[in-house]
């Protein structure tokens, strides 16, 4: 579980979003209370990282109420930060070169 944070971690994610994708990772679909209680942290903090995961693309959310979270499979989730890493690189240097063109 630590490598799996870790690797997480080097491509961009906090440790809490972290830690959160690893519980609905193993866990499967689980809603804001029980991650709340898993996590043992406050509501707002956990809303914070489920939003910031879910824009990241490496958790969905269900349409039923209560909402379901879970996450995608490790592989498609690393796929997928590589894939966001690489391309703000690539924007970077882009604006990098934009800027020392007189």
């Amino acid at each position: 579980m630590e490598r799996v944070i870790e690797a997480l971690e080097n491509l961009g994610i906090s440790r809490s979003s972290a830690e959160l994708y690893v519980i609905l990772s193993k866990r499967g679909p689980q809603n804001e209370k029980y991650l709340k209680n898993s996590l043992k942290i406050p509501i707002k903090k956990l809303r914070d990282n489920l939003r910031n995961l879910e824009k990241k693309g490496i958790i969905k959310k269900s349409n039923e109420q209560p909402t379901q979270f879970f996450a995608l499979t490790f592989e498609k989730a690393i796929d997928l930060l590589v894939k966001i890493n690489i391309n703000e690189m690539k924007t970077i240097k882009q604006k990098r070169k934009n800027l020392l063109i007189p």
